[in-house]
Order: structure tokens, then C-alpha cells, then sequence
């Protein structure tokens, strides 16, 4: 009897703790593992080099510069500019658990901070700035790697600026979900030169091209602790095929604006003849549409959410009964209805 006392508070708290586990979207806070990083030089800008045969002692470091191309580059390529990155760099993490799907894209999920190899670069130019893209497209490990296998990327895209810190000696960036890879399984980024230096305020720079003062710098070689995960919280997977259109004050019409400016007129009954087919106000189907979006894992996490409240309500029920069963005195009627019975015993002191 004893045993069943504790069997509705047992059963109302596992089902919540299995609620916030199931409703609660989280990356795993370990195993990322950094998997391979390059960089690659415009000095090597023929496709028939190849990689010094004699590498310089901070070849291993992550290398991200910018200025003017060399003449080889600019006699081989009369179309591009005169000035732009010369040397870019490549990361690649996968992460210990892929993010779910349904995070929203603009999500934080990461944070990433790279140091300088002060030993090459004591501080960062006031004319820096990097820019860490998603890549579109395969690259390998290489270091100071031919210009024509250099890693491609999409400044205009979602692409995270770096932060620098106080020192100027490590650069920060936020990654969101939307800049994962491989089904939110891996970071796969561009590190590249970013538009406005980090010695120029952004609100005044306004400034749409790259800097055009040269700079270079090496970072240290990338590993898996660079990486700081974030959790993800909020159920932001859950109802998302029910999101709320938004609607700027530039969107929304001014009272009045739209109405005519002639003499009003009396609307005409909407016309339904003997062949119409078509319902004067047609049942609304959005809501239908979207439920049916929902994708496969949301539908399993809403289906087994109803299944833990079910649960959690049938302890709550248990609790109720117990404590009005112990609580009765002895030959009196305990619980309600059907489930009344007599007590047989002295009740259980409290």
C-alpha cells in the first residue's frame, strides 16, 4: 500500500521530465571535432603551381589577407579587380549532434573564436576584418594551396562577421543554424576578408566594397575547442507551420486611405443562381495546410506530448485518490462514485 502512495507523484514527474527533454531542442554540448582546415595564397595564381617546396614556419597557421593582385594574377585575369583577398582560409567541425531541423535559421547555435598567432601577427590592422560563409563547395587541406582550388563563398549571403576583442588578439563569430551543413550536422565555413575594417565605426563607414588598405594576419591552427556550442531552447521547433505572417508600418495601410471618396453606395447582395456551385463564404482552409506542413519529427513530438500529459494527469489522479483514501477515518466512505469504498483500518498517521 505503501508503494502505491509514491506511484502517481512518480509517474507525474517522469512524464514531465520526459516533456522538457522531448519539447527542448538542444545541441550537445561536447564532440565537436574538427576535421580539417587550408588556406590559399593568389601568389600561386597559375593552376600549374604548386605549394612551396620549402613552407614558411607559420605555413600550419590559418591565413586571411587582402590588397592589390599580382601582376601575374591581374595579365592572367584582365576581369578582375584590382584589389580583394589574396589569401583566404577554410574550417571544418562536425558537431556531436546534428540541430534539429525545426530551429529556426536565425537561431544562435555556436559561437567560434579564433586566436592570432601573435608570433606573426602581434595585433590586428585597424584596416581588418574577416567574415566567416558558409562554402559551396568541396575543398581539401591544403596549405598556402593553388589559387584555383581555393574555397568559394557568398559575401552577401548569411555569413557571420568576426568580433574582435579588446586586445585585438582573437576574433569572435555567431553561427546560426541556418549556416550548418550536412542536415545541421557540421560547420563548414569561408574565412575570409569582410567589408568594413574594425578601426572604422559601421554606422558611419558606410562603406558597400572591401577595405582597400592591405592587410594580412595568421591565425592559429583551428581545433575542436575553438568551437562553443549553445543551447537551444524554447521549443522552437514546435507549431512552426502556425507562424504569424509579420507586417512592417510600411506594409500597413493608413487609416482611411483606402476608402473611396465618392458618395457612398449600398453593396448589392452576393448573387447565387440556380447554377451556382460556389459558397458565398468558402470554409478557410489555412489552417488545414499548415498542420498538414508540420514535418514528421514535430508531428512525433506533438503526438507523444499528448501522450506525457495523459500520463501526468493519470498521476495527478492516483495522488487525489491516495491521500483522500489515508485521510478518511476508519468505517467511513472514501473517494467519489464508483471508486468509493469503505476504510477497513485506522488511517495512516501524517
Amino acid at each position: 500500500m505503501k508503494r502505491r502512495l509514491f506511484l502517481g507523484p512518480v509517474l507525474s514527474l517522469a512524464a514531465l521530465a520526459a516533456a522538457g527533454a522531448l519539447l527542448t531542442p538542444a545541441v550537445s554540448a561536447a564532440g565537436v571535432t574538427m576535421k580539417q582546415y587550408g588556406w590559399w595564397n593568389i601568389a600561386l595564381y597559375d593552376p600549374t603551381l604548386g605549394s612551396p617546396s620549402n613552407p614558411a614556419p607559420d605555413t600550419p597557421d590559418l591565413h586571411v589577407a587582402y590588397g592589390p593582385n599580382p601582376d601575374a594574377a591581374e595579365s592572367s585575369d584582365v576581369t578582375g579587380p584590382a584589389n580583394g583577398p589574396t589569401e583566404v582560409s577554410a574550417v571544418f567541425w562536425t558537431l556531436g549532434a546534428p540541430v534539429s531541423s525545426d530551429v529556426s535559421p536565425s537561431i544562435p547555435v555556436a559561437i567560434i573564436k579564433l586566436p592570432l598567432d601573435t608570433t606573426y601577427t602581434p595585433a590586428a590592422s585597424p584596416q581588418a576584418s574577416l567574415l566567416a560563409c558558409p562554402s559551396l563547395n568541396p575543398w581539401g587541406p591544403e596549405q598556402d594551396g593553388n589559387w584555383h582550388s581555393r574555397v568559394t563563398y557568398n559575401p552577401s549571403s548569411a555569413c557571420a562577421p568576426g568580433q574582435p576583442d579588446a586586445s585585438g588578439t582573437s576574433f569572435s563569430f555567431t553561427i546560426t543554424a541556418g549556416m550548418l551543413k550536412d542536415q545541421g550536422e557540421s560547420i563548414d565555413l569561408a574565412i575570409v576578408p569582410g567589408f568594413t575594417p574594425i578601426g572604422v565605426d559601421a554606422a558611419q563607414s558606410g562603406q558597400t566594397n572591401p577595405p582597400q588598405g592591405p592587410w594580412s594576419m595568421d591565425l592559429k591552427p583551428p581545433t575542436s575547442d575553438d568551437v562553443a556550442l549553445q543551447p537551444v531552447a524554447g521549443g522552437t521547433g514546435i507549431g512552426s507551420g502556425f507562424a504569424i505572417p509579420e507586417m512592417s508600418s510600411a506594409t500597413v495601410p493608413t487609416l482611411g486611405s483606402g476608402l473611396p471618396s465618392g458618395p457612398v453606395t449600398a453593396v448589392p447582395p452576393p448573387s447565387q443562381g440556380p447554377g451556382s456551385t460556389t459558397p458565398v463564404n468558402p470554409v478557410p482552409t489555412r489552417v488545414a495546410g499548415n498542420a498538414a506542413n508540420l514535418s514528421p519529427l514535430t508531428r512525433g513530438r506533438l503526438v507523444a506530448a499528448a501522450l506525457l500529459l495523459l500520463l501526468f494527469l493519470g498521476g495527478l489522479m492516483l495522488m487525489l485518490m491516495d491521500v483522500q483514501k489515508y485521510l478518511t477515518p476508519a468505517g467511513q466512505t472514501a473517494g467519489i462514485g464508483r471508486f468509493a469504498r469503505p476504510r477497513t483500518g485506522p488511517p495512516l498517521p501524517i
